[in-house]
């Protein structure tokens, strides 16, 4: 007559349950279970049959599944670390200056348009201010449509300068999170430092 001791049973029930959660079904080690309970006063072939039980029944399979589904779902609820990672990174660093900022007046396009306008005008006048054989008809009108021009040239300098400068600022902003991100991967307390400096240095930068 086998052995029955339905509450160990149990226990070793949920001890192989456990241990195939936490290890997997290659490393599963049946010896180990048993070694637990061997001093519980089941014989060795008595413990091995409650081991094998929900092994061979399928319960073993269908809580690892289970597992491993929790897990799964899990895991997926959680913000990818690197995303959250270069968005904090993106928090701490200050505020990008866009070209429509420069502009300020409804974007870049309507910008260029009045300042090729203002140009268009300024020479119209220089030509005017001249005789059709180049002579000076007007000299106040050629002076002061000269200046008109040299200042609207300079602005559109300035423009330029400005839409030059917030791009790489742009491509430097991109350039650090994407940094950030591949260095959360793999190490995300160092990428947590370097969130850190960037909040000091975004301080120091409006201080």
């Amino acid at each position: 007559m086998s052995e029955h001791h339905p509450s160990l049973r149990d226990e070793v029930e949920a001890a192989v349950l456990a241990e195939l959660a936490r290890v997997g079904p290659e490393a599963f080690s049946k010896a180990e279970i048993a070694r637990r309970f061997a001093d519980r006063g089941a014989s060795r072939a008595t413990l091995y049959r409650y081991i094998d039980g929900p092994l061979k029944s399928g319960k073993a399979g269908q809580h690892v599944a289970r597992e491993v589904k929790a897990a799964v779902e899990a895991r997926a609820k959680l913000p990818d670390p690197p995303a959250a990672a270069a968005q904090a990174a993106a928090a701490k660093l200050p505020a990008l200056v866009t070209v429509d900022d420069i502009a300020s007046s409804g974007g870049v396009i309507p910008v260029i348009e009045k300042l090729v306008g203002c140009i268009g005008i300024a020479e119209q006048l220089i030509a005017h201010a001249r005789t059709e054989d180049g002579k000076v008809r007007s000299a106040k009108l050629l002076l002061s449509a000269s200046e008109h021009m040299r200042r609207n040239l300079e602005t559109a300098v300035r423009l330029q300068e400005a839409m030059r400068q917030a791009e790489e600022m742009e491509r430097f902003h991109r350039r650090i999170l994407g940094m950030v991100r591949g260095v959360a991967r793999e190490h995300p307390e160092a990428a947590q430092a370097i969130i850190s400096g960037l909040g000091q240095l975004a301080a120091e930068w409006g201080g």
